[in-house]
């Protein structure tokens, strides 16, 4: 899952984007799309936390992605995007709260409208879509 969420593209895109606002954006995107294609696996990821990703030599892969999804929190703190005090409180809330709320709004929620929204409404100082400008 983590290898196919690197090869994803949108990733390095939104890791890499200029405007804080965007790779936010872009991170909500590449969030909802390991959802879309990788929910069961997100699932049992969730549930077995490190330990298992350390047994299974995929610690530094996941740590690659963390650093890059901190990286983007960095970007979003710097332009004083977030409501929470930190960018590591932000990437942490997001990595406790993603696949429990994913669960409860799937059914109700098939393009991801509203985990977005929550989730923007959690962590952003406004929890609308951020001005890409």
């Amino acid at each position: 899952m983590i290898e196919a969420q690197l090869r994803h593209g949108g990733p390095a895109e939104a890791f890499d984007a200029q405007s804080a606002a965007i790779a936010l954006e872009g991170l909500l995107g590449v969030y909802l799309w390991m959802w879309q294609e990788h929910r069961d696996g997100l699932r049992v990821a969730y549930r077995l936390q490190e330990s298992p990703l350390r047994q299974f030599g995929l610690i530094q892969r996941h740590h690659q992605f963390a650093m890059a999804v901190l990286k983007v929190f960095d970007k979003a703190a710097r332009a004083k995007l977030l409501r929470v005090p930190s960018a590591m409180l932000a990437a942490l809330s997001l990595s406790k709260v993603a696949v429990p709320l994913w669960t409860i709004l799937s059914d109700s929620d098939p393009d991801g409208a509203l985990f977005t929204s929550s989730v923007r409404g959690l962590l952003l100082a406004n929890d609308r879509a951020p001005d890409a400008g």
